[in-house]
């Protein structure tokens, strides 16, 4: 005992204590220097993996895939995984993926839980004291366990945290530090380790915590805290002082949080232990918190789900492990008769992303292939009858219509008929490069019951979920809501709600012989369009419409933000000859 308090003694003289903001690693630290090409070593270094896991059915699917994937050798890497206290499958998903992969692992020490009981508190609180105190228990048996088994290493991952480099484990290894961890980030601020602590060690931003996150400074990091996914160096002395353990004496006249990421943080701190981070290379990402402080399985997966839809708009689907049998969601068209989605042929890509996008969110819907202009011909305008409304110029461009706009028109067109046809009371319709905002579900839920509050459930036509709103000022509430307004003249149909009288109003006025776009010929039909010469051409203009505000879906990019990378079916298409410009003008 006295020995070890020596050691940590000299230790504190040699080694400066974690300073309360992040700090670069200076030029000449090797580890920070050199390009890191990660390989795995002659004689690899043993890992014990631990995976603690409570009501994360809806993560672990994609997590054990990024587990699974992970370069480094499974004969030198030890399970311990711990789950308790499950309302969800946890248990029955980890049984099956533990029967496949545990001969593939050195060993394994596996403890679950089929306890279904929650904590008293829960609810309230996202951490009663009695969860907190279970969970640091658990991560102490797992150091303990680590060191019990002489590992080299113990490489702690939260079980919603998606490793998606595969090299991760090297990565950290070649650091040589004793407490390293991989940022990961989240679609916000939010992310697993701190830039600076206060002195009752309490989170505080540190001036370059957003540099850093965004790599703009880009290195291996010294800081106060890492915590969620991290890898702990157990060959290195200071390592044993590394513990989840309160000391009760050394607390008692300055307590702490009883939290575990900062009892862990508190005993490295007052030990000397110093926290890096590394950011060099993108390791992966984890769900923000609930922003509410309060717990629920349902808010839990409401943030992954968000985390998964946001990570498609760059990137593809998320894997899903292939030592599990994986249900796919329950699919449900949220109340509505149907969920129509164009998609252009030959624009494969979008519809693999907006598939991936509703299995997240649980919806059913209708792949409508898309009219596309590409493929239409001079023949095809006349034998359609389609002539372009003879005063219609393109307000930005002076031109005249182009083949992606009749194709868009059309497009939207048929669905109105069908919607006819068919009989169906109201409907959702989205393009194909749509993106949703967070919680979109909630939002749409909201929308309605809104409109049902203010007796306008039946008396609705049109109801943009997205659009491009052309006059900021012009929108009106609608008296009596907090997210409706009666919208002013707008571009885009990205996403809408119809209703069966409002595809018939549109259809009465939509002659194929007085075209125009069908994002202005839309506002006309609500009376909002600002050129009187135009929109006296359709009559009676008395589409019911309404929007979404703030809006609840975008299109995926923009043209003025993503410049040479947007690519648009409608503008950036051929302009139809003058030939089909001349239409019966009938005032």
């Amino acid at each position: 005992c006295h020995l070890m308090r020596l050691l940590a003694t000299l230790l504190l003289l040699h080694i400066h204590l974690s300073s309360s903001s992040s700090s670069a690693v200076p030029e000449n630290d090797k580890a920070a220097s050199e390009t890191l090409i990660p390989s795995v070593p002659s004689v690899p270094p043993s890992v014990v993996l631990v995976l603690l896991v409570r009501n994360k059915a809806h993560a672990l699917p994609h997590f054990l895939a990024f587990i699974d994937r992970l370069n480094y050798p499974k004969e030198h890497i030890s399970l311990f995984v711990r789950s308790d206290h499950n309302v969800d499958n946890s248990t029955g998903i980890l049984r099956e993926w533990l029967d496949n992969v545990v001969l593939l692992y050195h060993r394994s020490n596996v403890l679950l839980n089929d306890t279904r009981d929650g904590y008293e508190g829960e609810g309230r609180s996202a951490w009663p004291r009695e969860r907190m105190a279970f969970l640091m228990r658990l991560r102490q048996e797992a150091l303990d366990y680590a060191r019990s088994v002489s590992a080299d290493f113990v490489f702690f991952v939260d079980a919603d945290n998606l490793l998606e480099n595969p090299d991760v484990l090297l990565t950290l290894m070649r650091y040589e530090k004793t407490v390293v961890a991989p940022m990961l980030i989240s679609h916000e601020a939010y992310s697993n380790w701190w830039g600076a602590m206060t002195d009752k060690l309490y989170y505080r931003r540190s001036d370059d915590y957003m540099d850093i996150l965004k790599r703009k400074k880009n290195g291996l990091f010294q800081v106060p805290m890492v915590h969620s996914t991290f890898l702990v160096d157990l060959r290195r002395a200071e390592s044993q002082f590394l513990s989840y353990n309160i000391d009760t004496e050394a607390c008692a006249a300055d307590p702490i949080p009883f939290d575990d990421i900062i009892v862990f943080a508190f005993n490295a701190r007052r030990n000397g232990v110093q926290f890096w981070l590394s950011n060099e290379q993108p390791f992966g990402k984890l769900p923000r918190p609930s922003s509410s402080g309060k717990y629920s399985v349902e808010e839990d997966k409401h943030q992954f789900d968000d985390m998964k839809l946001k990570s498609l708009f760059n990137g593809p689907a998320m894997p899903v492990s292939e030592f599990i049998t994986f249900t796919p969601s329950l699919k449900t068209k949220l109340d509505f008769d149907e969920i129509y989605v164009i998609n252009l042929k030959r624009r494969p890509e979008r519809l693999t992303r907006i598939k991936a996008w509703f299995e997240a969110l649980g919806i059913s819907f209708k792949h409508f292939e898309a009219v596309d202009g590409k493929s239409l011909t001079t023949n095809d305008l006349v034998s359609l009858g389609i002539k372009q409304l003879a005063s219609y110029r393109d307000p930005h461009w002076g031109r005249n219509m182009t083949w992606g706009e009749i194709g868009c028109y059309m497009s939207h067109y048929k669905i109105w008929q069908d919607v006819v046809e068919k009989g169906h009371k109201k409907v959702i319709i989205f393009e194909d490069d749509v993106r949703f905002e967070s919680f979109f579900k909630d939002h749409l839920s909201t929308l309605m019951i809104e409109l049902r509050k203010v007796g306008l459930e039946h008396a609705w036509d049109l109801v943009f979920l997205g659009r491009k709103q052309l006059s900021w000022t012009s929108d009106m509430k609608v008296e009596g809501t907090k997210h409706l307004v009666w919208p002013s003249y707008s571009y885009w149909l990205v996403s809408y709600l119809l209703s069966n009288s409002g595809a018939q109003k549109l259809l009465n006025q939509a002659l194929l012989d007085k075209l125009i776009p069908v994002d202005e010929y839309v506002p006309i039909m609500y009376n909002s369009h600002p050129n009187e010469e135009w929109s006296k051409h359709f009559s009676p203009r008395d589409l019911v419409a309404l929007s979404a505000s703030p809006l609840i879906c975008h299109p995926q990019a923009y043209k003025d933000k993503d410049g040479p990378n947007y690519v648009s079916d409608t503008s950036d298409s051929e302009i139809i000859p003058d030939d089909f410009r001349i239409a019966k003008v009938d005032p």
